[in-house]
């Protein structure tokens, strides 16, 4: 595992995108055969994610696995 980024993000309107390519999607379309409605998955390459916090700054950390890992609780 590696991480490539680990700090503060500024959030506005509960949302953070992540993505990993160019193309740029919204959340009716990331959200598609997602149950929590917390993380939208729906689309390689991106990833749109709601927090509690409506604007300003959160910790944030994305890391990079080599495998498949199996996410707490599970």
């Amino acid at each position: 595992m590696r991480t490539v980024f680990d700090g503060d993000v500024y959030v506005h309107c509960r949302q953070i995108y992540v993505q990993s390519g160019p193309d740029v999607a919204g959340p009716e379309s990331a959200f598609p055969g997602q149950v929590n409605g917390l993380c939208g998955a729906a689309l390689p390459g991106w990833l749109h994610l709601v927090t509690g916090l409506h604007a300003g700054r959160v910790g944030f950390t994305v890391q990079v696995h080599e495998s498949v890992t199996e996410l707490a609780g599970d």
